[in-house]
């Protein structure tokens, strides 16, 4: 039952209809978005024909829009275009797909338009534009007598125009609706366009037209199951290969030696690195550790597991932990094992934890495991090679261990006080506030002289010492 005053559906219907219409219509007179919203909303219980013609009205009314959204109405007008975008697909679409998939193909050649008129970050537009794309593939499979080569050219009109890369997964949710033929057909069609582009210019632009109109080709072969066509778009110009995504592909069609034999070639420069479990849990300034390719090295042991290689999968594993201590290796390395096993390969993990150059990474590790008392003890006798600026992992580490080891909560919160005051990072300074409260809250379950800690009113009367001119500080500690 919901709360008694609280905006709940329940509590809305129990208004009724004309007490709700009437606050529709009040908030509606204030707010344009929600105002059309409204009349597709009244449109859509007027017929299919009432609903075509709001729709068109509002297509038309977005193409020649020149205003500029500022942030602060982004999310009301993104709600229209929602709106919009939803009477199309659904209530238009239910009853007539012939009149909804044009309309959805003009709705989604606005893309480029709206987001070159709101202010900040367009992902949220690009969202709804990207979904008008997976709702015109549904809708073309819905038409009763669709001809793939006229629904072909379509996607490629839309493919071709596409710059803000909106229409990336068209040929995959077109492909019930175009079959072999089509998908055939907007192939070859993507082929044509990708040399009139470069006939037609020289330079970047023309390579990342070819590229963005490649990638489509893949998704075709993807969508076909033709893992050869992939390896041959990747393969073919003699430039970067994406091994990954050829390995991937091969394995899951069972063919891991292929696969394997692609992971162990050389590795070249990758555009873009994948990050290990180490970047992310340590990312000192200054520090260059060792980086590994995660993506590949999965790869590779899912290979040697396809092929029956379990120890090799295994050793592979155990490298891979000893250099990043990610606990998700570490349990798929004591799955396939016997019980008895289990406890000495655990003390062997932690032994190669706790002796690993990174303590951060360290207590990353024991606190996602989660083996705390160790965690603690690693707090208590290295406190003071904690970076307190790491907070994505002292604050939970902090938080994980308030309950059974208190005293190793205070000394994480206590180093990120301490990096947020002598940094002087006054944009943290509320931060640093709260984790002063919180090592309060812990005070009376800290044995001080069993583990030589400050007591909690000495150390603040340290602080107030060395940092009392941070008066900013100190405001939001007595508020």
């Amino acid at each position: 039952m919901a709360r008694k005053g609280a905006v709940s559906l329940e509590n809305l219907v129990a208004l009724g209809v004309e007490r709700l219409a009437v606050l529709l219509i009040d908030a509606a007179a204030d707010d344009p978005s929600l105002r059309k919203r409204l009349v597709l909303a009244v449109a859509e219980g007027g017929g299919p024909k009432a609903l075509i013609k709001a729709i068109d009205r509002r297509l038309a009314a977005i193409a020649g829009a020149r205003g500029f959204v500022t942030w602060e109405k982004t999310r009301a007008y993104a709600g229209e275009l929602d709106g919009l975008r939803d009477s199309i697909s659904g209530a238009l679409a239910a009853t007539e797909p012939a009149e909804a998939a044009p309309r959805l193909a003009a709705f989604i050649r606005l893309a480029s338009k709206v987001m070159g008129r709101v202010e900040g970050s367009p992902e949220r537009f690009a969202d709804i534009f990207r979904a008008a794309v997976a709702d015109l593939g549904a809708v073309w499979s819905r038409l009763p007598h669709r001809n793939p080569a006229a629904l072909a050219a379509e996607a490629l009109d839309l493919l071709v125009a596409d710059e803000d890369e909106i229409c990336s997964g068209l040929a995959a949710a077109a492909a019930p609706a175009l079959g072999e033929i089509g998908l055939a057909a907007l192939g070859t069609g993507l082929r044509t366009a990708m040399g009139d582009a470069s006939a037609d210019s020289r330079g970047a632009a023309a390579s990342w037209r070819a590229q963005r109109l490649r990638r489509v080709l893949g998704e075709i072969a993807d969508v076909s199951g033709d893992v050869d066509a992939f390896i041959a778009l990747e393969t073919e110009g003699g430039g970067y290969v994406d091994v990954l995504a050829i390995a991937e592909r091969l394995l899951d069609a069972g063919r891991a030696e292929e696969a394997l034999a692609w992971l162990d070639r050389p590795a070249k420069p990758q555009r873009l690195r994948v990050m290990t479990y180490a970047d992310l849990v340590d990312r000192r300034p200054g520090e260059r550790r060792v980086r590994l390719d995660w993506d590949r090295e999965d790869l590779r042991i899912r290979a040697l597991e396809a092929l029956g290689r379990p120890k090799e999968a295994q050793a592979a594993r155990w490298s891979l932990f000893e250099q990043d201590l990610d606990p998700r290796l570490l349990r798929d390395y004591l799955r396939p094992l016997p019980d008895f096993e289990d406890d000495e390969v655990l003390r062997r993990a932690f032994a190669v934890a706790l002796a690993h150059p990174s303590i951060a990474t360290t207590l990353a590790f024991l606190i996602a495991w989660p083996e705390l008392t160790l965690a603690a003890d690693l707090v208590m006798k290295r406190a003071g090679q904690l970076d307190g600026g790491l907070y994505y992992i002292l604050v939970p580490a902090a938080e994980a261990l308030a309950d059974r080891q208190p005293h190793a909560a205070v000394v994480l919160y206590r180093r990120m006080i301490d990096d947020v005051l002598e940094r002087g990072a006054s944009r943290a300074y509320s931060h640093a506030a709260s984790h002063l409260a919180a090592s309060a809250a812990l005070a009376d379950r800290v044995d001080w002289t069993r583990f030589r800690l400050q007591r909690h009113d000495d150390y603040v009367a340290a602080l107030r010492r060395a940092h009392g001119r941070k008066t900013a500080f100190w405001a939001l500690v007595t508020a």
